[in-house]
């Protein structure tokens, strides 16, 4: 079983909207994530769909704002956000500026010390958070899709680029599109050099792929 605290569960449209936290290896601290179990999950493992936010958001901004909840429960599909950053240990600088650091993680893996250390959200995102579920929540990691908005919106196009196999199905709502294209504040650009460059190397994936239909593939479900 996994090793996680339960900070709350919510009765929500017939399934459990839970948060919870727990200690991450990729993280190397803490970190909080939220899970909506639909009412089908009481039978048997269901489908999965991660929500990556945008820039200052939590683990809880997609679930107490989208009412995501009632679709989900009718489709089956368990809702699942991350945070967007590790809160703790604290490092220098981390709170300076809105568009880099805390709630700005980026979902992207840090190449510089100290960050390198705390800062590996796409490991995160894309290997332990999976893990985690499989083995603590009625999770189906075979049917597993991904989307998000803005910063999060990039982050779901990297993962799934990177990882074309662990995902079914794919989004992105008002994508971040990378430094290069002028997307970013002017603090995520000085700061680019402590993670990795995701501009031209997620901007030069997400334009290849566009002729290949990955922006008409959102509306199948990583259930179907």
């Amino acid at each position: 079983m996994a090793d996680f605290e339960i900070l709350s569960e919510h009765a929500c449209w017939g399934g459990v909207q839970g948060f919870y936290r727990h200690a991450s290896r990729e993280c190397a601290g803490p970190m909080r994530f939220s899970v909506f179990r639909p009412p089908q999950s009481a039978s048997g493992p269901v489908p999965v769909l991660y929500w990556l936010a945008g820039l200052t958001c939590t683990e809880e901004t997609f679930m107490v704002k989208a009412g995501a909840q009632r679709l989900a429960a009718r489709l089956g599909m368990m809702l699942v956000a991350p945070d967007t950053s590790p809160r703790e240990p604290r490092l220098p600088g981390d709170d300076r500026d809105w568009d880099f650091g805390l709630g700005a993680g980026f979902y992207v893996d840090a190449t510089e010390a100290p960050w390198s250390a705390h800062y590996r959200m796409h490991a995160y995102v894309t290997q332990e958070l999976p893990e985690l579920l499989a083995s603590g929540f009625p999770a189906d990691i075979g049917r597993q899709g991904i989307f998000g908005h803005s910063m999060g919106g990039h982050g779901a196009l990297v993962c799934a680029f990177r990882n074309p196999e662990r995902y079914r199905s794919l989004s992105a709502i008002a994508p971040d599109r990378g430094a290069d294209a002028g997307a970013l504040g002017d603090e995520g650009v000085r700061g680019l050099p402590r993670i990795r460059r995701i501009g031209l190397e997620g901007l030069g994936r997400v334009r290849a792929r566009e002729d290949d239909g990955v922006r008409g593939a959102g509306p199948r479900g990583p259930g179907r």
